[in-house]
């Protein structure tokens, strides 16, 4: 479990998601294309999201809480701890006792999985939407590849938010931070 972080001080930033799963499924994400259902290998998958409010449930450290955990019948991402742990050192403010989760978000719907971890985060404390840029860098990577247009991305007409990651390669992964499109 590799957690980075880049940027200010901010309470708000754009965020890439590492998450593998350890088997395929057939998975309706929410209202996504009409319900349709899609199948998604076992594997691993990049998702890129944003948390721009200086505060409330869109902060960074709210948003990415929620992404770590489960709905209440089925244990956190064992990555939830050490993120927590993370923020409270640099001071990245979270709600303390969160609503349990509902399933709302197309993201949600892969996340809440039983096998599905997230493995890796990067984020970026940064009040510019790095989403689009993020999701074209990875998108022209060469190690990535969409298997839903549009998927992830409902408020971002012509991109796509979650990615399957070919071929993972903890280097190249290790590199992002510094790789990562980035505007001051």
């Amino acid at each position: 479990m590799e957690i980075y972080d880049i940027g200010k001080s901010h309470q708000n930033g754009t965020y890439l998601l590492r998450i593998k799963l350890e088997h395929p499924h057939d998975v309706v994400f929410g209202r996504f294309d009409g319900g349709r259902v899609i199948h998604v290998n076992a594997g691993e998958y990049f998702y890129v999201g944003s948390a721009l409010a200086r505060r409330g449930s869109t902060t960074l450290g709210n948003r990415l809480q929620r992404h770590c955990s489960k709905t209440p019948d089925r244990p956190a991402h064992k990555i939830r701890e050490v993120l927590l742990k993370r923020f409270d050192k640099i001071g990245i403010k979270y709600t303390k006792k969160p609503s349990p989760k509902k399933l709302f978000w197309n993201i949600d719907h892969l996340l809440n999985l039983h096998d599905a971890e997230i493995i890796g985060i990067i984020f970026a404390r940064n009040p510019v939407p790095l989403e689009n840029p993020w999701s074209e860098f990875l998108e022209k990577s060469g190690r990535t590849s969409i298997f839903a247009k549009g998927l992830g991305a409902n408020d971002s007409k012509g991109h796509t938010h979650v990615q399957s990651f070919d071929n993972p390669d903890d280097e190249w992964w290790r590199e992002l931070p510094e790789i990562l499109p980035w505007i001051e």
